[in-house]
């Protein structure tokens, strides 16, 4: 991860504190075949994740439709000798006790997908395709190792009913299965359900991620940029922002103070490039640019 020098009109830069919840929203259905495309992920909403294996950070992305839930996990999965396996941990009920019960579920991506409900880490169910949810792309031995694993899980695989259910219990890690978890939410243990995160479906429920109706607007000036782009906020709404690359990493974070925000992107890489800024009431709001 690179953090880059800020100009005079905002604090130094620092990493934003990590959320512990969630929205997950409505969108088209996505083609799981671990692959990504402009339009699937691209404006949606993320958790991070930081690797102790490779000292690299990884993006989850979530989405569902009226059927099925569907993640991502983008970016620095690859490593030779420490992989970064995917897993999520779903607490149906949210009922948040401290020892598994038969609401918790685990899901796995490695050579093959994994799910057992009630216990983690069970390998005993463990297929190379599923027939009732589905994860891709999986490691294999002839293929290069995948650096993005989408997943979709049915409602009907874990008994999600969104007339019933409008928060869920949530946890997502990397493992390389042997002596590692690294976790989001990052105080998140895989012994204690109570310890996940949450994960909400309905929009009028404020989440630290759910984007909200607001009078925010991002303007760029210039976009394209070579040197800089800036905006105002005379509301003073924002709070902190996130500049992400398309591949979901992460370049740059910080603290916004005052009307004006001017932020150099001298030292980014030719390409496309997301501003994510975050309003004092947690709400999301995000802009596309150009570096030249």
């Amino acid at each position: 991860m690179r953090l880059l020098i800020l100009l005079p009109l905002l604090l130094p830069a620092t990493l934003i504190r990590a959320q512990s919840s969630i929205y997950i929203p409505t969108y088209d259905t996505p083609f799981i075949e671990g692959q990504t495309t402009s339009q699937e992920w691209s404006d949606h909403d993320s958790a991070m994740i930081f690797s102790t294996g490779n000292q690299k950070l990884i993006q989850i992305r979530f989405q569902r439709n009226d059927s099925s839930l569907f993640f991502i996990f983008m970016g620095n999965l690859t490593h030779q000798s420490n992989p970064n396996f995917p897993e999520i941990f779903i607490d149906l009920n949210y009922s948040r006790t401290q020892n598994w019960q038969i609401d918790d579920h685990w899901f796995h991506i490695s050579a093959t997908d994994c799910h057992f409900q009630g216990a983690h880490s069970d390998y005993s169910n463990c297929k190379r395709e599923q027939s009732d949810w589905w994860g891709r792309r999986n490691w294999a031995m002839s293929a290069p190792d995948p650096d993005t694993v989408e997943i979709e899980i049915p409602f009907t695989k874990i008994g999600l009913d969104l007339s019933q259910n409008d928060t869920i219990g949530i946890a997502f890690a990397v493992t390389n299965t042997i002596n590692r978890h690294d976790f989001w939410p990052p105080t998140a243990t895989i012994d204690d359900p109570s310890t996940w995160g949450k994960a909400y479906f309905q929009e009028n429920i404020q989440t630290g991620m759910a984007v909200h109706e607001s009078s925010y607007s991002i303007k760029l000036r210039p976009n394209p940029a070579e040197d800089f782009i800036s905006w105002n906020d005379p509301d003073q709404l924002g709070q902190s922002f996130q500049i992400l690359d398309i591949r979901g990493s992460l370049w740059q974070s910080g603290v916004l103070e005052g009307a004006q925000h001017r932020l150099s992107v001298a030292e980014l890489h030719a390409g496309s490039y997301v501003l994510a800024v975050t309003q004092k009431d947690g709400a999301v709001h995000r802009q596309r640019f150009i570096r030249r």
